[in-house]
C-alpha cells in the first residue's frame, strides 16, 4: 500500500515541490498537502488491492506448480507400470529405483533384509553409487509386520515402501527423502509405484513357476524315468532337428542297442543294468549326440559327428565289459543296427524303425557276423 501511494503521490506533488519558492507563501504548500491528501486516499486502498492481485496470483502460481507436479507423478506412473507388467527379474528391480527417483526423491535402493540379523543385501540402486540406510530394531520390525505396498518412515529422514516378506526376509524399497521435499502427492505415489511392484514380482514369480513346471512336464514327456535319458518322442524331436541342420555333404546316424537275453535278468538287478548302460552310452557317445532309451531294453544314439564311423565297435566293446552288482559282475550282449542318413529330408520315425529292423536282423549274428550258436 505504501509503495503504491508514493507512487501516486510523487509524480502528483513533484512538480509542485520542484517549483516551490520562499516567495510563494503557504498556498502551494497547502495546495502539495491537499495533493498529498489525495495521493494518500487513492494510494492505500489501491495498495490493499494490489496485494491481493501480487497473493492471488502467488497462490495460482502455486497451484499450477502443484497440479504440474502431480501431471509428473502421474506420468511415472503410468510409464513405470506399464514396463513393470512385462518385466522379470533384475529389470524390475531397476525399475523400481529409476522410477523413484523420477518421483524426485534423492535416491532410491532396493534390497533384501533379513529380519533376524539385519543384514542386507542390494538387488538395485540408482543413482549408481547411492546407499540407503536399511531399516533396523523397531523399524525393520514394523515393515516385517506391515502388509506388501505400505511405505513406512524411517530414522533418518528415509522411507522404506514394503514389496515382499517372505521366510524371515523383507523385500524393501528405501528412498532419500530431503526434509524440503516431504510433499504429501510425492508420497502417495511412491505408496502406488510400492503396490506396482508388489503386483510385478508376484506376477513375476508366478511366470517363474509356470515356466518350471511347464519345463518339468516337457522333460516329463521327453525323458525316461530310470535311466534320464530321451524317449521315443524325445529321440524323434532331437534327430528332426540334427536332420534339419545337417550340412551339405555330412552324414548322420541312428544307432539301435537291443540288449540280449535282458528278460532273463531279474528286478532289481534289472534296473542298475539299464542305468549303467545309458550312462556307458553317453560316456562313449560323441559330444552333441542323443541318447535315448526306447523300449525296457532297447536304447538308440542318434550323431551327426564327422568322426563316428567306428562307433559300433566302440560301444559293442564298452557295453561288453562287466558290470559290478553287489559284491559279483553281470555281463551282457547287445545287438546293434545301424542306418546312415544323408538325405536332410528323411523321416526321423522311418530311421529310427529300420535301425530296429537291422538290430533285430542282428540279433542272431555274432559280432564277427557268423550266426550265434543255438543256446538251447
Amino acid at each position: 500500500a505504501i509503495s503504491v501511494w508514493l507512487t501516486v503521490a510523487i509524480p502528483v506533488t513533484g512538480w509542485t515541490i520542484a517549483g516551490w519558492a520562499p516567495g510563494d507563501g503557504l498556498a502551494s504548500m497547502t495546495e502539495t498537502a491537499g495533493l498529498l491528501g489525495i495521493a494518500l486516499t487513492v494510494g492505500v486502498p489501491a495498495g490493499r488491492v494490489v496485494d491481493r492481485l501480487v497473493d492471488e496470483l502467488e497462490a495460482r502460481q502455486v497451484e499450477r506448480d502443484e497440479i504440474e507436479g502431480q501431471a509428473h507423478l502421474i506420468s511415472v506412473l503410468a510409464v513405470a507400470g506399464q514396463e513393470l507388467s512385462t518385466a522379470t527379474g533384475d529389470r524390475i528391480c531397476r525399475i523400481l529405483v529409476e522410477a523413484a527417483t523420477e518421483l524426485g526423491f534423492a535416491g532410491a535402493e532396493l534390497g533384501l533384509v533379513e529380519v533376524e540379523t539385519g543384514r542386507q543385501r542390494p538387488l538395485a540402486a540408482h543413482p549408481a553409487g547411492f546407499t540407503a540406510t536399511s531399516p533396523t530394531g523397531p523399524h525393520l520390525a514394523a515393515a516385517a509386520a506391515s502388509p506388501a505396498g505400505t511405505v513406512l518412515d524411517g530414522p533418518s529422514g528415509e522411507s522404506f515402501g514394503v514389496l515382499a516378506t517372505d521366510e524371515g526376509r523383507v523385500t524393501v524399497l528405501a528412498v532419500g527423502v530431503e526434509e524440503a521435499g516431504r510433499w504429501a502427492p510425492r508420497r502417495e505415489a511412491l505408496e502406488l509405484l510400492c503396490r506396482h511392484g508388489v503386483v510385478a514380482l508376484a506376477a513375476s514369480v508366478a511366470r517363474y513357476r509356470i515356466n518350471q513346471e511347464r519345463r518339468r512336464i516337457d522333460h516329463h514327456r521327453s525323458h525316461d524315468p530310470l535311466t534320464g535319458l530321451l524317449n521315443r518322442d524325445g529321440l524323434t524331436r532331437a534327430l528332426t532337428g540334427m536332420l534339419a541342420n545337417l550340412a551339405p555333404g555330412l552324414e548322420a546316424r541312428v544307432l539301435l542297442v537291443d540288449l540280449d537275453d535282458f528278460a532273463a535278468i531279474t528286478a532289481p538287478t534289472g534296473d542298475e543294468v539299464l542305468r549303467e548302460v545309458g550312462a556307458r552310452l553317453k560316456r562313449t557317445s560323441p559330444a552333441g549326440a542323443a541318447i535315448a532309451r526306447l523300449e525296457v531294453d532297447r536304447f538308440a544314439v542318434a550323431t551327426a559327428h564327422p568322426r563316428c564311423g567306428d562307433l559300433v565297435d566302440h560301444l559293442r566293446d564298452i557295453l561288453g565289459r562287466p558290470i559290478a552288482i553287489g559284491e559279483g559282475h553281470l555281463t551282457v550282449q547287445a545287438s546293434i543296427g545301424q542306418v546312415i542318413i544323408a538325405d536332410p529330408g528323411c523321416s526321423p520315425t522311418a530311421a529310427i524303425r529300420e535301425a530296429e529292423i537291422r538290430a533285430r536282423a542282428n540279433r542272431a549274428l555274432a559280432p564277427d557276423g557268423h550266426p550265434r550258436p543255438d543256446r538251447n
